[in-house]
């Protein structure tokens, strides 16, 4: 949990050094976004040791990731946390998806979580080649 928290607070410490730049909406839209739900929603991947099951609380937790990506994106402790969990971690292939169509980088990302990320998706050939696979590369 603390993890989590240290990302949380991470991000919010990014966004106060990128307050000034000129008023641009990106950095008003990242403000809007309740960083305590994010927290939440990381903490929430984070926890699923067994398995990301499709639930009403996971579509709700997926919706607040989607929702960061859509605006600035995520930071790399936050991308590492979700590769992590997805390559991990059994799910769904339609939730799968979801998730790495939501893997957007807000900053540069290191070599080795995209390699982590590849050798994943193509090392596994149980994964659907449509729903994980594909989206992957």
């Amino acid at each position: 949990m603390d993890t989590v928290r240290n990302i949380t607070i991470d991000r919010r410490e990014e966004e106060m050094e990128g307050e000034d730049h000129g008023g641009q909406g990106e950095d008003v839209s990242k403000h809007l976004l309740d960083q305590d739900q994010i927290a939440e929603s990381l903490q929430y991947f984070a926890s699923c040791d067994t398995g990301i099951l499709k639930s009403e609380e996971t579509l709700l937790h997926l919706s607040t990731i989607e929702l960061v990506a859509d605006n600035g994106g995520l930071s790399p402790p936050q991308l590492e946390l979700l590769i992590q969990q997805v390559t991990s971690v059994p799910c769904p292939a339609t939730l799968a998806r979801r998730l790495l169509y939501s893997l957007v980088p807000s900053h540069t990302v290191s070599a080795q979580m995209l390699l982590q990320l590849s050798l994943w998706g193509l090392g596994d050939s149980s994964l659907s080649r449509d729903y994980v696979v594909l989206p992957t590369i």
